[in-house]
């Protein structure tokens, strides 16, 4: 149970309203942030589900093909997450740079996929930053698209070239190569295993159509270890997407 008391100067006299569902979210969004701020080391998730919620219902998310738009969710919070590690940026925070440092630098040093997962960025992130910037969600939305439309193009182009992954990448890549599925950690052990040990690889392993986490919820606090031996501990939902691209393993 929860009790909050008002400051009288905080109340005002309130009329007949005909709020919308979605104000009505938004207003609820608005006070649960303000009694209970997001934790600092964390992206603002209310804020994000909110939008993306509503973003669902919109023209704009239904102006993408049936299949990207099982993607939206992913690429968005992936976004969202490497804007926050790394700029230290909560989505009403996004800016310009913002969208330059993620979509070309952090997405194709980072983000282990096939090619045509990163063709699906942009009209994912054009479309949503649209929306933002037609509510006026985000102060930036409308710069934030015109940006993302220029580097549209580069984006394919950039996360293509070996030159940009990192190490985790590149040792993940090959695993894509040879057939390994990164969401089976038997098979992944052992392909990090014989790739350490320098031994050739199978030219393709049966993928095996499993979730290793799902027994985790996404508050449990857990450990990972990163290919160059970093390890890292946080709730399972900031790791969760590295976990499944392949990028560390569960201690």
């Amino acid at each position: 149970p929860v009790v909050y008391y008002f400051h009288e100067e905080d109340l005002a006299p309130a009329g007949a309203r005909r709020d919308t569902d979605a104000e009505r979210r938004q207003a609820q969004d608005h006070m649960e942030t303000i009694i209970f701020p997001p934790e600092e080391d964390e992206v603002n998730e209310l804020q994000l589900n909110l939008w993306l919620e509503e973003f669902k219902q919109s023209t704009h998310f239904a102006e993408l093909q049936p299949e990207i738009q099982e993607e939206v969710r992913g690429i968005v919070k992936m976004f969202s997450a490497y804007a926050f590690d790394y700029r230290g940026e909560q989505p009403a925070d996004w800016k310009v740079g913002t969208v330059r440092e993620v979509c070309l630098e952090l997405f194709p040093r980072k983000f282990t996929a096939e090619i045509e997962h990163f063709e699906q960025i942009s009209p994912v992130l054009s479309r949503f930053f649209g929306f933002l910037a037609d509510k006026q969600y985000q102060k930036n939305a409308g710069a934030l698209r015109r940006e993302l439309e220029k580097i549209a193009p580069d984006i394919v182009r950039q996360a293509k070239n070996p030159l940009n992954w990192g190490m985790a990448k590149s040792m993940m890549m090959q695993a894509l190569d040879v057939g390994v599925d990164l969401n089976d950690a038997q098979a992944l052990d052992t392909f990090m295993a014989n790739y350490t040990a320098g031994l050739n690889m199978p030219s393709r392993l049966r993928p095996v159509q499993q979730n290793p986490f799902k027994h985790l919820s996404r508050n449990a606090i857990i450990k990972v270890k990163y290919a160059d031996g970093t390890i890292r501990e946080g709730k399972f939902k900031r790791l969760e997407e590295d976990l499944k691209a392949g990028k560390c393993a569960l201690l």
